[in-house]
């Protein structure tokens, strides 16, 4: 819904835009004729997410109101919806914005996988990953991450094939999609499981013994692993030119 506010009572800090506002382009907006598009802003915080080229041109134009679309959420998935939106119309961001956004998202948003990352801040997933590795140091890596279909999925597959195989053997009459959503895994991969059990196999491909463990590990669930969305992919945004 859009409504009116007083511009006075909105904020303008923690911009994925770090060079601040390209005065050419506001003075662009102030003197064209046409209605300026709403602006996003934070409701809790009255920050604005999307739109401060705008709400400056408002200002020479001499506006005390502007129309605004709310945003309800915390402040690290504002920050993601406010680089998104920068990256995906009006004037772009610079390459450093980009990749300065880009480990902020990696940090408050550890999960996600360096393609959905990549989507949000606009550059490559081969940039996003070694983004993430500088970030990491030497610290270990996250067992799972969160694609662009809102699934979790294991880094290292072998694990959900241990997963699969001992629910397999407690509980023989699961189904196969039953058994894939709590390994994390596909429920092609769990028939696979299935079957090698059945001909007294390994469950994992002999190149996953040799880097895996010895023993399987309790099974787990992704409850409570999911950000605020719903199907833990980024906000969108309405596209406009």
């Amino acid at each position: 819904m859009v409504v009116e506010v007083d511009i006075a009572s909105l904020s303008t800090g923690d911009s994925p835009r770090t060079s601040g506002v390209d005065p050419e382009h506001v003075e662009a907006l102030a003197v064209a004729q046409d209605p300026l598009p709403p602006i996003t802003v934070h409701r809790s915080t009255g920050r604005v997410i999307d739109g401060l080229h705008r709400l400056r041109a408002a200002e020479i134009r001499g506006q005390r109101k502007i129309t605004v679309q709310y945003f309800d959420g915390d402040a690290a998935d504002a920050f993601v919806l406010a680089v998104e939106s920068n990256v995906t119309h009006g004037l772009p961001l610079t390459t450093a914005d980009r990749k300065h956004a880009a480990a902020r998202i990696i940090a408050s948003h550890p999960q996600w996988s360096d393609r959905v990352i990549a989507s949000v801040s606009g550059i490559a997933p081969g940039t996003v990953a070694e983004i993430r590795r500088r970030a990491q140091g030497g610290r270990p890596a996250e067992e799972s991450r969160i694609g662009h279909d809102g699934r979790v999925r294991p880094l290292n597959g072998n694990e959900g094939r241990r997963v699969a195989s001992q629910l397999i053997s407690e509980n023989p009459h699961l189904s196969l999609r039953q058994i894939a959503r709590v390994a994390a895994i596909s429920p092609e991969t769990v028939r696979d499981v299935r079957n090698r059990m059945r001909r007294g196999e390994d469950p994992l491909p002999r190149r996953g013994r040799q880097a895996g463990h010895d023993e399987p590990r309790p099974p787990r669930t992704a409850a409570g692993a999911l950000r605020p969305y719903p199907t833990a992919n980024p906000p969108r945004t309405v596209r406009r030119s």
